[in-house]
Parts: structure tokens; sequence; C-alpha cells
């Protein structure tokens, strides 16, 4: 980038301190200001930091406080979890022993001989035999014992009237009819024979819970009776044992837990009946069991969320809408779920309130520190007033100072620069930019560039202006305009510019006129291409088995760096080195370039010097690419094996490749004065067998994609008839 006076960091983005308007101070005058700086800014540091510390007190304060509640939460987890844990196994326990006092009766070989008996009579029509008072009484003794047995329900009078109890003990045959019972047993008919009929694992029979007529709470269990074993070991099904028991009785009571007394605590069971769920012992309010039946998929209630099999502890409303925290426990073999739970207000209440004290005493001390910081910074900014007033007074005379100063810096510029916004509006110019455009610099200001420069003149501008906003990097662009004798070429330089002094974004344009230069150029260039050409004519003249051969390479090595995407540069390189190759040619006779026949050894040989000798004679040219190089080194094989320095693979430059590649595949398809030429195919498969040897690959298949898949066949069909252009 040209150097007119302004300063750039190191992204290239012309920063506002180096624009017309900025602030240029000496290197004092900003360790000055940088004091200045620091000591005021040193409140609000100190301010920023304690605010810092008192926004991490904060969250710190409301992080322990929701840990301190989780942990009160997760011992209540687990006190209520060892509740339901004690309740459920009690549960399960009393569930188990009606199930071994029923299969004692069961397994009674008295009973199994006796019931067989009883079963044979009642087959053959006869009278009941003696052996069903004894059962009876067996029964009457287990029921009393094991809480099977219940008051008699009905008038006391004398008359044929059956007096019925709701619980009992019972034996029934295989066909289900009672072959003896306890006084006042509840008829074993319908559901309840079904449900007892229905066997569970080892043959168990259950009933759940359900209200008798009587208002009483019943449940049923069962157990098979076999026959006394036949010789064979086995024994037949005679029928089963059944009980109905009152549930006050033997199950409310394990729904207490000795030394659980909080006031809100409560404890009962529950069960899934399809959709809803049901409560199945007393709760509190007079809630009688079976009543207050529950949807499963409505409101997150403790039972629905349980009957959900959703959380064994939580947080949730109970059956009457208080906000509970809860355990429950399945009980083996059974539809049963307990449920432990107590107010949420009575278990985590005094957390709660510590955890707002904690909240309430923190915010009040940062309330009082904000105070006092608020109270220091009033006084500090009243001291400090004078002082800014004063600094702003100066630095206002050293802003007029040093904008006169940039405009005389800018106006003493012999090319033109101007700052355009991201509307294409003029922001500054300097006095050659407005000579340019025929009218004064502050006239420019505020104007658009289509109405200064006209529309087809200020579109070359906003384009690399706007490339330059969007990658905010240096755009550089070369402008021809006029031929021959009126030819002008400007190089732009579009610099953008962030936080002007009264604009947010612009673009820097500074311009240079390098005609000359470029003229000088092309004039040099046009004169190595004569050389070159010159070269040629010579060459072709000596050898005119050859002629025309180096033009042929030429070609083909632009067209494979072409095909391999190199620069212009490199491209313009391979191609002349193309050109060139043979130069070495004047240098060995005329008689040996034109023998018929074979050659020696000796003779191949000092050909091949003469050829990389070439090299040398063109050392001083000034090429502006290494052309010098790529001639050293075009005889240079891809294993290694070649001359004159052995190098191998990428240590070779890449238009040294090329040119090799050219050069043999032009080769193959020339006639010599030893052999014929070859066609297209015969050349790639002698191009494709030397490859990963001789030749780069890559370089192949760039000659090969250019032959096949991009009008090679046909741009090339007589490339043997190319002559140099004069």
């Amino acid at each position: 980038m040209l150097n007119y006076g302004f300063y750039s960091d190191a992204t290239g983005r012309v920063r506002d301190q180096d624009l017309p308007g900025g602030s240029m101070v000496s290197a004092r005058q900003v360790a000055s200001e940088l004091r200045q700086a620091t000591t005021l800014s040193i409140m609000s540091l100190t301010g920023a930091a304690i605010a810092a510390v008192a926004l991490l007190g904060v969250i710190f304060v409301f992080l322990f406080a929701d840990a301190e509640r989780a942990r009160d939460q997760r011992a209540w987890e687990e006190r209520l979890g060892i509740v339901a844990d004690t309740r459920a196994a009690d549960i399960g326990k009393w569930v188990e022993s009606q199930y071994g006092e029923l299969g004692g009766l069961a397994e009674n070989a008295s009973l199994q001989l006796y019931m067989s008996e009883l079963a044979r009579a009642q087959n053959a029509g006869g009278d009941p035999p003696a052996q069903a008072d004894y059962l009876r009484n067996l029964l009457a003794v287990i029921a009393d014992r094991a809480g099977y047995k219940s008051v008699l329900q009905g008038p006391e009078v004398n008359a044929n009237v059956n007096r019925v109890a709701v619980a009992g003990i019972a034996l029934v045959d295989t066909a289900g009819q009672v072959v003896v019972a306890t006084h006042g047993m509840p008829p074993i008919n319908g559901a309840i024979a079904r449900k007892l009929a229905d066997t569970g694992s080892g043959g168990r029979g259950f009933m759940d819970i359900h209200k008798e007529p009587s208002g009483d709470f019943v449940v049923g269990f069962s157990m098979p009776v076999h026959a006394i074993q036949e010789a064979d070991g086995s024994a037949r099904p005679i029928g089963r044992v059944i009980g109905i028991r009152r549930i006050a009785d033997g199950l409310h009571p394990l729904l207490r837990q000795p030394g659980f007394a909080w006031k809100t605590h409560e404890i009962y069971l529950t069960r899934r009946q399809g959709q809803s769920v049901e409560y199945l012992s007393p709760r509190r309010g007079n809630r009688a069991p079976l009543t207050g039946m529950q949807s499963v998929d409505g409101l997150p209630s403790v039972a629905a969320i349980v009957a959900r099999g959703q959380a064994g502890f939580g947080i949730a409303d109970d059956y009457a809408g208080e906000n509970v925290l809860f355990a429950a426990r399945s009980i083996a073999d059974t539809p049963w779920t307990v449920i432990v739970k107590i107010a949420r207000g009575e278990a985590l209440g005094e957390s709660d309130s510590r955890r707002i004290t904690l909240i309430a005493a923190f915010l009040i001390l940062i309330a009082l520190i904000m105070v006092v910081l608020i109270a220091v910074w009033r006084h500090g900014t009243s001291l400090r007033a004078s002082e800014a007033a004063a600094r702003y007074r100066d630095m206002a005379h050293r802003y007029e100072a040093q904008s006169r100063f940039l405009r005389l810096v800018a106006d003493s510029q012999p090319n033109p620069m101007f700052i355009v916004d991201q509307d294409s509006r003029f922001r500054f110019a300097n006095q050659a930019a407005a000579v340019q455009a025929e009218t004064h610099d502050d006239e420019l200001i505020g104007k658009s560039l289509k109405s200064v420069l006209g529309a087809a003149e200020a579109l070359r501008y906003e384009e690399p202006n706007n490339n330059a906003f969007e990658t905010g990097s240096i755009i550089s662009r070369i402008h021809r305009s006029g031929s021959n004798g009126d030819l002008r070429v400007v190089q732009a330089e579009h610099i953008p510019v962030f936080d002007g002094p009264d604009f947010d974004n612009g673009v820097l344009v500074i311009e240079q006129d390098i005609t000359g230069a470029v003229s000088e150029r092309e004039h040099r260039e046009a004169a190595l291409k004569q050389l070159v050409r010159t070269l040629l004519t010579v060459v072709d003249s000596r050898d005119p088995f050859a002629a025309n051969h180096s033009m042929q390479v030429a070609v083909v090595a632009r067209a494979i760096a072409d095909e391999m995407g190199l620069d212009e540069i490199m491209a313009e390189t391979a191609e002349t080195a193309g050109s060139l190759m043979n130069v070495g040619k004047l240098l060995v006779p005329a008689d040996l370039l034109t023998r018929p026949g074979d050659l020696g050894d000796d003779e191949v040989c000092h050909i091949r010097e003469c050829i990389s000798a070439g090299a040398g004679l063109l050392q001083d040219v000034p090429f502006t690419g290494p052309v010098v190089h790529t001639l050293e080194q075009m005889t240079e094989k891809w294993d290694g094996t070649g001359g004159p320095r052995g190098l191998s693979e990428d240590d070779i430059i890449v238009t040294a490749r090329i040119v090799s590649v050219a050069n043999a595949f032009v080769a193959l398809l020339n006639p010599r004065a030893w052999r014929p030429g070859v066609d297209f195919d015969q050349a790639v498969d002698a191009m494709l067998a030397a490859s990963g040897t001789d030749f780069d690959r890559a370089v192949v298949a760039a000659l090969i994609n250019r032959l096949e898949n991009r009008g090679g066949r046909l741009d090339w069909a007589d490339l043997t008839e190319i002559r140099p252009t004069h």
C-alpha cells in the first residue's frame, strides 16, 4: 500500500484518530491522558468489582439456600421412605400371614380326610356325617384366632332366619359348593366365588377389598385343599379353604407408624382400577374407604402420580388439595400401594423461612453498600466536573488545530483522495480530488458519487467500496481508459474506515496515475516476446526435423497450467519456458542436429549438455516469472533419476514438471528422422506408463483431462501444423 501520510492498524483499517478531525497527540500527551483516564476509571472499576461481588454473593446465597432446601428434601425423602418401607413390609407380612393361616388348614391331614368323606356323602345325597361338626369347630377355632370371626348381624328371634356375619372361613368343593363353614359365613357365590377361584402363584386366590351391604370393608383369601396323597405320591384337588375378614380389624392398624407423630402426617392405601385410583383406607376429614376416586390422567395429584408409576418420592397436591411431601411403596402380590405423606409447610417450613431470612438480610446489606457507593460516586463526580470541563476545552482547541493540520497534509498530496460513506456520499476530499472533479472540496461534501462523477464513473467506485465494507480489508483496482497515446491507467486503493468523526463507516479512496509504469512494462514485455520469437526462428531453422516443436510445447504447457489452476504469472512462465526449451540447440553443431540415423552415446550426451546449458544463455533476461529455473529443471524426473541435480517430486518446480510432460507428449505426436509420429491414444498410453516415475501424475492427469473432457482432441487436431507467430 502506498504511504500518503495516513496511519492504519494491523488489519489495514484506518482508525478515526488517523482521519481529519481525529485525536492526534504526542507521546507525552498520550501518557498524561492515560494516567488521567486510569485515575477516573478506578472508581468505576471498583464499583464494577463490588457489583460483581455482590451479584456473586446473591447467586451464592440463592444456591446455598437451594442446597439447604434440597438437603432437607433428601432428609425427608429418607425419613418418609423408611416409614413407607416399614408399613409396606408389615402389610406384606399380614397378607402372607392370611395365606399362612388358610394354608395350614388346607394341609391339615384330618381336614383333607374328612373333607373327602363329606364330599362323597354330599354326592351320594346322604346326611352329613359327624365329621362336619369337627370341621366346623376347627374352622371356628382358626377363625377366632386369625381374626376371621365377626359378630352376627340380623334380629335374634325364634324363627327360621339366618343371621349372617361379614367374615368367616369356609370349605368349598371343586364345584364351588360350600361343604362346611363357620356360623354366619357370607354366601360364596357370584363375584366372590369367581375372585377367590382365580388363583395366582401357588394356587392362591384373592378377593380385593370391597364394601359389604352392612357398611363393612372386607378382603378375601383362598388356598387349595388336596386329598391325602395316593400311593404314587400324587394328590388331587378336592376343594378350597376360603377366608373373608374385615380390614378394619387387621389391616387398618398397620397404617400407623410408632413414633411418627407429625401433625399433618398420614398413611393410607390406594389401588388402581383401570383409569382411576381408589383410596382403600380412611383419611382425614372423616373420608371413608373407597370414596374420593380420582382419574389417573387428571390433575397431577399424589395418588395419580403414584398410580402412573412416575415417582416413589415427590412433592404434589394431595386428595384435599394440600401440597405435601410423599413416599410410596407397592405391596407385593397385591394391587395396593401404601402412601406416606406430610404437609410441605410442616416439613419444609423452617427451611423456607431460613432461606427467606438469609436472602432478605443479604439484599439489605447489598442495598446499604450501593447507597454508600452512590454517595462516594456523586462526591467524586462533583470534584472532577471542573477538571473534565477544562480538558474538554483543551481537546476542542487541539481538535481544531489537528483538523487544519490534516487538511494541509491531505491537500499537499498530488494524488486524489476522498472518503465516501455507505450511501456513496462524499465525507471528505482533498484538493487534488476536487480539481479532478472540477469543483471545490467544500462543495463535494454530502453529494453522491453519481451526481459528481456521473453514473458510469460512479459505478467504477461503488463495487470495490461495497467489497471493502463487506470484507473489512483493502481492495485494489486498476482502471484503464483511452488507448494508444490517450491511454490512462489509474490504480485505486479502497480502504475501509470504521467509526469516522461524523459518520459510522466509510471508505477512503486513494488514486495514483501509473500510466507511465504500465506503458514501460508493456513495452518491455513486447520486446521480450519479440526476443523469444526471434530465438524460436533461429532454433527451428537449425533443426528442420524439430521445427515448431518448441511452439507446440508452449501451447500444450499453457493448456496444462490453466487446467491445474496456476496463476497468470506461472502459466506464462510455463508457456515461455516451453517456447525456449530448445534454445540450447544453438550450441549444437548443425550437422549433428540433421544427421539421419541413430546417434552415438557421446553425441546424445553432448546434445543434452548443450540443451541444459541453454538456460545459462537466458540468465540475465528479466523474465516476469521463474523461466530460467524452469529450463534448468525440465530434465529432472519425478522419481529423482533425472538431471542435472537429481531433484524429485515437489522439489521440482511445478512449471518444469509441466514443460517436461508437454515436451514428451508433443515429441510422441511428431515424426522424427528415426521414427513416425503416434496418435493421441498411443501418446496417452505412453504418458500414463511413465507417470509416477518420469512424470508427475497430477500433471499427466491435467493433460488427459484437457485432452478428453475440455476439447483438447479438437483443439490439437492440427497441433503438428502450429507455426510461430511473427
